[in-house]
């Protein structure tokens, strides 16, 4: 994982891929109306590390993991999971992001 600051440039998609953070936050924001939920928040996250997230109650880690989930849209900033752009697909096409596998129905097969 390696932090980045609030002026960091955007994350470069011209990186090899093996150079390629599985998952980038970039200066993400989400606001609530008055109520900023969460501020310029950036980080990286390598394949094959984990991160933790952590805070008191009313911190956003909620709002974040939303924000990955693509249950919400950040006011500002930029989701990239993989190489794709999160934060502007609907919450149905990120299924199968992280692992680059084909995103598939759910629905029953006609056997």
């Amino acid at each position: 994982m390696t932090a980045t600051s609030a002026s960091a440039p955007v994350l470069e998609m011209a990186r090899p891929s093996a150079e390629r953070p599985l998952l980038a936050l970039t200066n993400v924001s989400k606001r609530f109306g008055g109520v900023r939920a969460l501020e310029n928040v950036s980080f990286d996250v390598q394949r094959g590390h984990l991160l933790g997230i952590i805070g008191p109650n009313g911190s956003g880690k909620s709002t974040l993991l939303s924000l990955i989930a693509g249950a919400q849209r950040p006011s500002s900033g930029q989701i990239v999971c993989n190489g794709r752009r999160l934060d502007r697909m609907r919450s149905h096409a990120i299924r199968g992001s992280a692992s680059g596998a084909p995103i598939r129905s759910r629905g029953r097969s006609a056997a």
